[in-house]
């Protein structure tokens, strides 16, 4: 049975597969779109049912066959030239406003960056500094910075939400959080968080649930049908392999152990949404960049953390100045020179990074894979609502077959990754 939370997963993943087909292989686009209608007659012919092997292959084969047939035609372009021309006057009004603040040249770099995604007053030594010590995510533009805009409009406007305006408040949010994707340039990170969090704004007015996995199905199927190179974009692979990393791992790597010291409890859960952000990142950033860090996945809350103070005194400052020059700058100063300073100090750290490492697409699969068939053995180790003897260990060994899938993937992408050089 195709469930409503998985039918956009699967829509996207066979949509993606199907535009890496139409780009590496000459599929006659004619052929599939003669196809297409065929498919269309299967997929409508047991999509009442929704059960069976039938129709599972039956909704996938026709998304493939679109994903084929998408992969011949050009990105869409949904915005006239005039809107992208006031983004671009309104992005340059805001790096102006920047450097008129006299903040030293690597915190202007570094707020650019975060706030406007323009990463090209960053130095070469500013660069390597974030790239070795794992911290390259900080700089691109995704839920975090999305997620400060929407909290930080959602708590000024929360008073209307009392007075049953929520649809004119949901309006204005959703207006807001897409007109900062535009002026950013829409990188697809952000554009993959604005999506999700659009349709998390719309279940929410519309006081119905919301599946993380199926959001994340809807913002890959959007994007990859607007456009299909975005397929071939690491930003693209980085970005939803750690959303998904998050979403399947995060709720049973922090259930393995639950700290009764809520200090305690806040660090365990900050590092568990690094490893789980990292489990599926981690292949396809050794493929791209031969480099893993272990400081960045021990020290990534501690960045993320003092990014975000820095984008709040940031906005402070742009809001009001000049006034606030005088105290804002020198906070902004030292929080910038905090930041890059612990980052400095991490590659001091022993086992920091390895680096030199060659792992080609098939052992990045290989070991996404490896990865992937951990998830019941950990969702086996979760605290049970009623604590039963032996329950948690006998569920964890009736596992075995994922544990062996795992280590027989594992060992496979190791041999791949050492006579692929």
């Amino acid at each position: 049975m195709i469930s409503d939370s998985l039918s956009f997963p699967l829509m996207a993943i066979a949509l993606a597969v199907g535009i890496g087909i139409g780009d590496s292989v000459a599929v006659p686009s004619g052929a599939a779109i003669v196809l297409l209608p065929v498919a269309a007659l299967l997929l409508w012919a047991y999509w009442s049912a929704r059960r069976g092997r039938t129709a599972l292959a039956a909704f996938c084969f026709f998304f493939l066959l679109l994903g084929i047939v998408r992969a011949q035609l050009g990105d869409l372009h949904p915005l006239p030239p005039s809107a992208t021309d006031w983004a671009r006057q309104l992005s340059d009004r805001l790096s102006l406003l920047l450097r008129d603040s006299g903040l030293s040249p690597d915190t202007e770099a570094l707020l650019e960056a975060l706030l406007l995604g323009r990463r090209g007053m960053l130095s070469p030594e500013l660069r390597e500094l974030y790239r070795s010590a794992g911290a390259a995510h900080v700089l691109a533009l995704s839920g975090l910075h999305l997620g400060i805009l929407f909290y930080a409009v959602n708590g000024l406007l929360i008073r209307l939400l009392q007075y049953r305006l929520r649809y004119p408040v949901a309006a204005a949010e959703l207006l807001l959080m897409w007109g900062y994707a535009l002026v950013a340039g829409f990188p697809v990170s952000l554009c993959r968080a604005t999506i999700m969090m659009s349709l998390f704004i719309i279940a929410q007015i519309r006081l119905t649930g919301n599946s993380s996995v199926h959001t994340l199905g809807v913002a890959a199927f959007l994007l990859l049908m607007v456009s299909p190179g975005v397929l071939y974009d690491v930003g693209f692979q980085l970005s939803f392999s750690a959303v998904a990393g998050l979403v399947l791992f995060y709720e049973p790597l922090s259930a393995l152990w639950v700290p009764r010291n809520k200090g305690l409890n806040w660090l365990w859960k900050g590092l568990m949404v690094s490893v789980s952000a990292q489990l599926l990142t981690f292949p396809l950033s050794v493929h791209y960049f031969h480099r893993f860090s272990f400081s960045g996945l021990l020290l990534s809350p501690l960045y993320l953390l003092l990014a975000t103070l820095v984008i709040y005194v940031a906005l402070s400052l742009l809001l009001f100045r000049p006034l606030g020059n005088g105290l804002l700058v020198p906070l902004l100063e030292r929080l910038t020179a905090l930041l890059h300073g612990m980052m400095s100090h991490s590659l001091l750290l022993p086992l920091n990074s390895i680096g030199g490492i060659h792992l080609p697409w098939s052992g990045a699969v290989l070991f996404s894979g490896a990865v992937l068939c951990l998830l019941p053995p950990l969702r086996a180790l979760r605290q049970p609502p009623v604590a039963r003897p032996g329950h948690r260990r006998a569920m964890f060994f009736r596992s075995w077959p994922y544990l062996l899938a795992s280590l027989f993937l594992g060992l496979c992408g190791v041999w791949v990754s050492l006579h692929d050089r």
